[in-house]
């Protein structure tokens, strides 16, 4: 694939640390690989993943956005 531009980057980002997107979902969106959006998030380090187990540790952000979408 191309490279990602900047402002591809910069929206996988906001989407890493705003939303509860998977990789894959976000990936798709972006029209990019899976592994690209969790390159970003390592290089970032946005999100952390725990081995062998599915479950990110969302940053306090993403948590908040989500608990003010349910209440509106």
């Amino acid at each position: 694939g191309q490279p990602l531009s900047q402002h591809q980057i910069s929206t996988i980002v906001r989407l890493l640390s705003t939303t509860e997107m998977t990789c894959h979902e976000i990936a798709q969106r972006m029209d990019c690989s899976s592994s690209a959006v969790a390159n970003i998030n390592r290089r970032f380090c946005i999100r952390g993943y725990r081995p062998r187990q599915s479950v990110w540790d969302l940053p306090a952000s993403a948590l908040t956005a989500r608990k003010n979408n349910k209440t509106s």
